[in-house]
């Protein structure tokens, strides 16, 4: 899934996840399959993207004054990070009214770099 697509599923689809307390759910980012040159890379040679967006945060959280729920971690949910190669364990849920999808359940010092997501900016 591309960022603007998740973050338009948890728009759409609020929902509440019993995280434990220093963890977070996220969903990685489809990486591209082609190059810069145009070559279709297949999926077989493909690693997957260690990138993702944040969709759920443990209990480890305070909501802030527009009732989003951020992290000790400085991110909430709907932020964009990028994690190490062996950062978290994948699982696929039942979550964002879609069916089978691969999410990562991490720690919340797992990631390495983020972005916020601004909710008030024009979509991607």
């Amino acid at each position: 899934m591309e960022i603007a697509e998740i973050r338009k599923l948890i728009t759409e689809n609020p929902f509440e996840w019993f995280v434990p307390e220093d963890k977070m759910v996220v969903i990685r980012i489809e990486s591209e399959t082609k190059s810069a040159g145009g070559i279709i890379i297949p999926d077989s040679v493909q690693e997957k993207p260690h990138k993702g967006v944040i969709i759920a945060l443990g209990p480890d959280i305070t909501t802030n004054e527009a009732g989003l729920k951020k992290a000790n971690c400085q991110y909430a949910v709907g932020d964009f990070i990028i994690f190490g190669k062996y950062a978290g364990t994948e699982l696929r849920l039942d979550c964002l009214g879609q069916k089978n999808v691969e999410v990562m359940l991490m720690r919340l010092t797992d990631y390495m770099i983020g972005q916020k997501w601004d909710r008030n900016a024009k979509q991607q």
